[in-house]
């Protein structure tokens, strides 16, 4: 098995928005509260990068938000290193929560209800795949974290930040097609 190692990092960047077509995507998302950073190497295995597997979620005419998804095995080797690194460290005894997938978000649900107004989901199909969306590669670039707090228990939220320049095509080509069709849905930077 072939492993990329990544430092763990404490910057994170946040999901972009159809104004902010910056470094995009979601690959894992898990959640832990009470947890302060420690500054360690994971492996990530290269298969989550593979093609073979993707696929566009959700189906439907109608769905509130696009993304691909991933093979989660891969994913789920990596969520073991993490959670052994915050047990080593103490910070964390029990599993982290998660819901068993992985995914790459292209568009969350305030994106899409904005963008369904414009074009219907066939076409949106349509786009990502003249842009090889399922099969073209991309790169991790760092673990990311998120923090809330809600009902007054901090919540963090793990993530892999990837840099994707076809689905950079794919997201610009869409807010196009969203203004031409409708200026008020969206403007974009």
């Amino acid at each position: 098995m072939a492993l990329l190692t990544l430092p763990a990092s404490e910057k994170y960047r946040t999901i972009p928005t159809m104004k902010n077509i910056a470094l995009t995507a979601v690959a894992l998302l898990l959640t832990l509260s009470n947890y302060s950073h420690a500054n360690r190497s994971l492996s990530i295995p290269s298969q989550i990068l593979s093609s073979s597997a993707r696929t566009y979620a959700p189906s439907g005419s109608q769905p509130s938000y696009f993304s691909v998804d991933l093979p989660y095995s891969p994913v789920e080797s990596l969520r073991n290193q993490l959670e052994s690194v915050l047990r080593t460290e103490g910070l964390r005894s029990e599993p982290l929560r998660h819901r068993g997938e992985a995914h790459i978000t292209i568009l969350v649900p305030d994106e899409m209800s904005r963008v369904l107004q414009a074009l219907p989901y066939s076409q949106i199909i349509e786009i990502a795949n003249r842009h090889q969306i399922l099969t073209s590669p991309f790169q991790i670039t760092c673990l990311g974290r998120g923090k809330q707090t809600r009902r007054q228990t901090r919540l963090h939220t793990y993530y892999l930040v990837v840099e994707f320049p076809q689905l950079r095509a794919f997201r610009s080509e869409v807010a196009e097609r969203v203004a031409s069709r409708n200026p008020q849905l969206y403007s974009f930077a």
